[in-house]
């Protein structure tokens, strides 16, 4: 899997920032500290695509696309996001 092109990373970064304005926060990153995130995290799908893969059980492995797998990667990751589960 590739990693996405530049325009979608600035996006991806660019929208983050956007919602990280309303969200108390400690610490302090800067801009480029963010956007360093966005693309380790991105560059990681790009690594591990068959590790991803690998997660699901044989069924959904076989029926969802590659795309369908990443929907279900972000939809627990975001239900799990500000809920500090460890």
């Amino acid at each position: 899997m590739a990693v996405l092109p530049e325009i979608d990373r600035a996006a991806v970064w660019a929208d983050f920032m956007r919602r990280m304005l309303s969200v108390e926060r400690a610490g302090s990153m800067t801009k480029a500290d963010f956007r360093a995130a966005i693309n380790a995290v991105d560059q990681w799908w790009s690594d591990n695509a068959v590790a991803v893969n690998n997660v699901f059980p044989t069924a959904a492995r076989t029926a969802l696309t590659n795309v369908e797998k990443i929907g279900v990667f972000a939809y627990v990751a975001l239900k799990r996001y500000g809920k500090e589960v460890v």
